[in-house]
């Protein structure tokens, strides 16, 4: 396992006095060192998660495209825009499960697979990018809905078409993001950040082992 070799690599310093040694951040030596598939690290389960979710707004947006079309005058704009979303942040995660490949991750060499976790975390954080315009895209069509259950007409600003409506989307899309920015990427931010200073730091400590 690559932790025990992880160990081993630490330990094979004893010619060196202890000021030379790599210096290990708390951050990573609590998450990655002891554990590097801790919960922060491992991403598996939501990145798995969100293509599921993705898969099933997939199938609704052509249900909704369907549908928009048997009716004359209906608008195809959005729901064509969000099938287009949708299709791409399929393909995106997607792309990233198997870019991650879990199994064989923990086998790699030390810096490789500090690298694989770097780019992991950068394309994790990336895809908030493509959440925020599909949030704008389709928490008015859930208010809508909602609003139909209940029996209450939805705010003309939602219900209405052309520019207020996309100036809703825009909005609720910026908020999103801002909300994301504040609350989860913040927290990626600073595990990319601890993940990247330590794997230069070890490099340029060790360049030998780096190699």
């Amino acid at each position: 396992m690559e932790l025990k070799r992880l160990e081993e690599h630490w330990n094979q310093f004893p010619e060196m006095s202890m000021e030379e040694r790599p210096v290990l951040s708390t951050d990573l030596e609590k998450m990655a060192l002891h554990n590097p598939f801790a919960p922060d690290f491992y991403l598996k389960t939501k990145l798995l998660a969100r293509t599921y979710a993705g898969a099933l707004l997939w199938l609704g947006a052509l249900y909704q495209i369907k549908a928009a079309r048997s009716t004359e005058g209906s608008d195809l704009v959005q729901p064509i825009l969000g099938l287009m979303l949708l299709t791409y942040f399929l393909y995106f995660h997607i792309r990233l499960l198997f870019y991650a490949d879990y199994r064989s991750l923990g086998s790699q060499p030390l810096i490789p697979f500090l690298e694989k976790i770097e780019t992991i975390f950068d394309r994790y954080m990336h895809s908030y990018r493509i959440i925020s315009p599909l949030a704008g895209l389709y928490l008015p069509v859930m208010y809508n809905l909602i609003a139909g259950l209940f029996r209450h007409e939805p705010h003309p600003l939602v219900a209405g078409g052309g520019f207020y409506r996309w100036l809703v989307i825009v909005f609720l899309s910026v908020s999103c993001y801002i909300l994301f920015l504040h609350t989860r990427i913040g927290k990626y931010k600073k595990l990319y950040a601890t993940v990247r200073s330590y794997r230069q730091n070890l490099i340029l400590t060790n360049p030998q082992k780096a190699v």
